[in-house]
């Protein structure tokens, strides 16, 4: 049977009764309702069990982190005092806030727009092999407390800023790097001087990578803007 066949058959199906026109129900076959099971509806909900099961991990091993973090007394809290107990607060704030944005892949893609092998939460020059959660996760935080110090020693007034500068500062650091914040004059003027409002407004302009404007760089740096001023107001 043609289109225009089966076309006109759909129309001489229809009742009219009563002044309205009662259309035929289509059900899906077996076969389709089976399909869209397993094409999509199962796939979905895999996808966000393991979304919601990343996240639960990834907040239960932070708190193991930062109580241990508080308990160490080898060679670092002892001697850090406040300045070990600002540092675990701001990674509270860029450790997951980070994880939320970068993602974590367990194993080596291609990003596209920085054009660099990446894996686990935005990690670049890896080795090309699969990784586990925990190894992601320890390195993230070792990455966030490399920059975190880098950042500290680039601009030295940065330690007595709100936690909440601190973190998106070193947030910046770990996805655009030291050397292109200090090569940006309005970011490192704003951080070298102190002006942490100025800063916080400025993030929202961090949304290129490649030279090409990037939607989720833009999201990111937004929502990074807002909590950075609620630190300073």
């Amino acid at each position: 049977m043609s289109k225009l066949e089966q076309i006109a058959s759909t129309k001489a199906s229809l009742a009219i009764s009563g002044g309205s026109i009662a259309w035929p129900l289509v059900a899906p076959s077996p076969d389709q309702y089976a399909n869209f099971l397993n094409l999509i509806v199962i796939p979905t909900i895999g996808a966000a069990i393991a979304l919601v099961t990343l996240l639960i991990k990834g907040r239960e091993w932070l708190r193991g982190r930062t109580a241990a973090f508080h308990r160490d007394e080898s060679g670092a809290i002892g001697k850090r005092g406040v300045a070990g107990v600002t540092a675990a607060a701001v990674f509270a704030i860029a450790v997951p806030f980070g994880m939320k944005w970068e993602g974590t892949v367990l194993t080596p893609y291609w990003d596209r727009f920085a054009k660099i092998w990446t894996v686990c939460t935005g990690q670049t020059g890896v080795e090309m092999r699969t990784y586990t959660l925990p190894e992601c996760m320890e390195m993230h935080e070792t990455r966030i407390a490399e920059g975190y110090a880098r950042m500290i020693r680039a601009y030295p007034k940065l330690q007595t800023a709100p936690v909440e500068v601190q973190a998106m500062a070193v947030d910046l650091e770990y996805n655009a790097g030291l050397g292109t914040i200090r090569a940006a004059r309005n970011t490192n003027a704003a951080l070298r001087d102190g002006r942490w409002r100025d800063f916080c407004n400025i993030l929202p302009q961090w949304n290129k990578s490649g030279g090409r404007f990037v939607q989720g760089l833009f999201n990111r740096r937004k929502e990074a803007q807002q909590i950075c001023l609620a630190g300073v107001e």
